[in-house]
C-alpha cells in the first residue's frame, strides 16, 4: 500500500529542470548563455577523486565497478590546486569572484577537497 502510495506521488518530469531560474540573478544567467555554460541534461561520464598519491588499486576497481564509457581521473593534491585555479578564473568569467580565495582558507585538506569537488560540477 505505501508502495503504491509512493509511486503514484508527484514525481519531476524528466524533461523538465530542476533549478529554479527565478533564484538565478539575471546578470549571471546571461553570463551563463554567453559563455555556453548552461547546465546540460544528464549525469556527465567522468569521475574524478583525488588523494596524495594514487592508489595501486584505483584502477582495477575503476574499471569493474564503474559503467562502460565512463572516465575515470584521479588528481593528486598538487594537481588539485591547479584545478581549483582553472575551475576559479572560469567561474571569474561568470562572475563569481573569490572561489580560490576561499578555497585557500580552508586548513583541513577534507574541507579542500569538498570545495573542490563542488567546483568540479561547474567546469
Amino acid at each position: 500500500m505505501l508502495w503504491d502510495l509512493l509511486r503514484k506521488s508527484k514525481r519531476q518530469p524528466s524533461n523538465v529542470t530542476t533549478i529554479n531560474w527565478d533564484a538565478v540573478p539575471d546578470d549571471l544567467l546571461q553570463n551563463l548563455i554567453k559563455h555556453d555554460k548552461m547546465p546540460k541534461k544528464g549525469i556527465s561520464n567522468n569521475a574524478w577523486s583525488s588523494g596524495p598519491y594514487k592508489p595501486d588499486h584505483f584502477e582495477p576497481l575503476a574499471k569493474k565497478y564503474m559503467p562502460e564509457n565512463t572516465t575515470v581521473n584521479f588528481l593528486g593534491y598538487d594537481e588539485m590546486e591547479k584545478s581549483v585555479k582553472e575551475i576559479s578564473d572560469e567561474l571569474e568569467l561568470l562572475g563569481i569572484v573569490g572561489a580560490k580565495k576561499a578555497y585557500d582558507m580552508l586548513r583541513a585538506r577534507a574541507f579542500k577537497s569538498d570545495l573542490w569537488r563542488w567546483m568540479a560540477l561547474w567546469s
